[in-house]
């Protein structure tokens, strides 16, 4: 059975979309089929980067007024409540924790697969980035690198036999941007 499972890709903006971890309904009926053993989900290191980055910029752009002595000096005026004095950096570092245990443990209760962007060579994105071609045509968004590497190494994955379906929205990044699935058929010749 195990063989038979197919494999799923779920892009950074599917996640996201989603909101905080644990996510909505849809990721909880994507659970339901892998434990199902219908499914079975592959991510990469990058995606899950991507995704505890937009929300801890999503969260800091909330209460990043925390940050400012006036703020604080202001709320307590008004409640008083005293906040505690906290730094960017403190914010930024408080967040990110939060976001990667949560995000990480969405990603277990996935069973997800994590592949290592790493294993990608550089020069394959790099060649397409200076050609214009694949992910950086005119009409392909400026920031496709993170997107770019993880196709490349979804392709490292995939066989005829088991492509890796791609899920992603608003926009297809994996085919010029038009679609909103598609397959992944594993590396040519």
């Amino acid at each position: 059975m195990t063989k038979s499972k197919t494999q799923i890709f779920l892009d950074a903006n599917i996640i996201i979309g989603q909101g905080k971890p644990p996510g909505g309904p849809e990721i909880a009926r994507v659970v339901d089929l892998v434990n199902a053993g219908i499914v079975s989900i592959l991510t990469t290191d990058l995606t899950i980067t991507e995704v505890i980055k937009k929300h801890v910029q999503n969260d800091f752009d909330l209460v990043k007024a925390l940050c400012v002595p006036h703020f604080r000096a202001a709320v307590t005026t008004v409640t008083n409540v005293e906040l505690p004095a906290v730094n960017r950096t403190q914010l930024r570092q408080s967040l990110h924790s939060l976001h990667a245990s949560t995000t990480n443990a969405m990603f277990g209760k996935l069973k997800a697969t994590t592949l290592a962007v790493d294993g990608v060579k550089p020069s394959l994105v790099l060649d397409a980035y200076a050609k214009g071609t694949v992910f950086f045509t005119r009409e392909g968004k400026k920031d496709q690198f993170p997107d770019a590497f993880a196709f490349e190494c979804l392709k490292q994955v995939a066989t005829p036999d088991r492509p890796v379906i791609l899920l992603s929205r608003p926009r297809w990044p994996f085919r010029g941007g038009t679609r909103s699935a598609g397959r992944c058929p594993g590396p040519a010749g």
